[in-house]
């Protein structure tokens, strides 16, 4: 279970007091679908925008409410080859927006499988103290509602390679019925690297979940209990 890469949870407010007991206007806040990922732990951002400024001698603001966060579960699909040459494309199936689908199975929906791309974009290696390294990129294009995670890089036993991502380039129609990624890894190459295995990793829409919010921010950051 993670925050849905899609969903942008929107506007949101949350009430403000300040220090003296005087009630502020509402502090609101863009709900960000632009996650970063570290030691395992998903992190998606917020930022607020405070309706009014604090009167001079505040020491702190205290935010009260809730936000709605939507989740989503990711699920994998089989593994694809792609040959190591800039530009290899490959046709795949797509999901819908069904729950079907499982690691290690075909990327499926109820509804029938709509069509997506897959391209190596980009292909390069190079040498550091770590030994010979891989740069690729992988593109995919969807003419559906695809909700695109990332990519799973394998070697030969389909063992999960340590591959560091540098970024994704994203665009889109506007309204879900077609979009494209390209995303950027690099990882140690492997033995006997002839072809470029990976899985897609997609997600599926799950719930959305209250987040009570209570929390005072003074002129340097959060203000923990006891100060």
């Amino acid at each position: 279970m993670s925050f849905a890469v899609w969903e942008h949870s929107g506007v949101q407010y949350l009430e403000a007091v300040d220090s003296a007991g005087r009630k502020l206007a509402p502090v609101e806040f863009d709900i960000s679908p632009f996650q970063s990922s570290r030691k395992g732990w998903r992190q998606t951002g917020m930022r607020g925008t405070a309706g009014e400024i604090p009167l001079p001698g505040v020491s702190w603001i205290r935010l009260q409410g809730v936000w709605r966060i939507s989740l989503a579960r990711t699920l994998k699909s089989r593994v694809y080859e792609l040959p190591l040459s800039k530009g290899t494309k490959i046709d795949v199936p797509l999901p819908g927006n069904s729950e079907e689908g499982e690691e290690g199975a075909d990327v499926v929906s109820v509804q029938g499988p709509s069509a997506g791309k897959l391209v190596l974009e980009d292909y390069s290696t190079y040498e550091n103290q770590d030994g010979k390294m891989v740069t690729v990129m992988i593109g995919l294009k969807a003419d559906s509602a695809f909700r695109l995670d990332s990519f799973e890089i394998l070697n030969e036993k389909d063992e999960s390679l340590k591959a560091s991502p540098l970024g994704t380039n994203y665009s889109s129609d506007g309204d879900d019925s077609s979009a494209y990624w390209a995303k950027r890894f690099v990882f140690k190459e492997p033995e006997k690297l002839e072809k470029l295995r990976f899985r897609i990793l997609y997600q599926i829409p799950h719930e959305t979940v209250a987040v009570p919010v209570d929390v005072k921010l003074g002129m340097r950051g959060k203000i923990r209990k006891g100060k």
